[in-house]
Formats: structure tokens, sequence, C-alpha cells
């Protein structure tokens, strides 16, 4: 249950998190920078250097998202923000849908109530 309350707390933190590991994150390549810059590497390749490294870590970072929250939950979000900005940017589409939509409630419900009242009475 722990568990649970730990990733629902992660999920609702979301943006503070996102800028904490941004943060961490530059603290790390700062601190590969200034270790090559000791072991005698120009500032460029030790830059390169602490690139390289920080990808690997930046993989890790990601990885690790799945575990801070509901994936499906993330990627139902996903889907949710998509179709609103498709259907922002198309807007005649996104009434035709939802006028079809409407429609077929009301169909569905008037059929209902229809065979609810012959047959079913």
């Amino acid at each position: 249950m722990s568990s649970w309350l730990w990733r629902l707390k992660n999920l609702l933190r979301r943006d503070g998190l996102s800028s904490e590991r941004a943060e961490e994150m530059q603290v790390h390549f700062d601190m590969e920078v200034e270790a090559g810059l000791l072991q005698g590497l120009s500032r460029e390749e030790a830059r390169r250097r602490a690139r390289l490294r920080a990808g690997l870590v930046s993989e890790a970072v990601e990885s690790t998202r799945e575990e801070m929250g509901f994936r499906w939950l993330d990627g139902a979000a996903m889907d949710v923000r998509h179709a609103l900005r498709a259907l922002i940017h198309n807007r005649g589409f996104g009434l035709v849908a939802m006028l079809v939509l409407a429609a077929s409630v009301a169909i569905n419900t008037l059929v209902f109530c229809l065979l609810e009242g012959v047959v079913l009475k």
C-alpha cells in the first residue's frame, strides 16, 4: 500500500521532480567536467566526455520514470492530450465527431427505452 501512495505522491509532483532531476543532472555534468579538467584534459574534451557520460545517466533516469508513477496513466494522459490537440487543430472534424457521438448516445437511449417499454414490461 505504501508503494501506491508513494507513486501517487510522485504523480502529483511530477513537475517538481523533473526540475529536481534536471538540476541533479547539471550538477553531475559539472562534476564530470571538473574531473576531466583535473585529469589534464582540455575543456572541450572534458565537456565531450561528460556529455557521453551524461547520456548514459539520462537513460538511467528515464528508465526509472516508470517506477515513479503509473505508466498506464501517463500513457492515457498523453493520448488525451494528443486527441485534444488534434480536435482543436481540426475543429470541423471535432465538431462532427462530437455530433456523431451525441446522436449515437441519443439513438441508443431511445432504442433501449422502446425495448424496455415494449419487450421487458
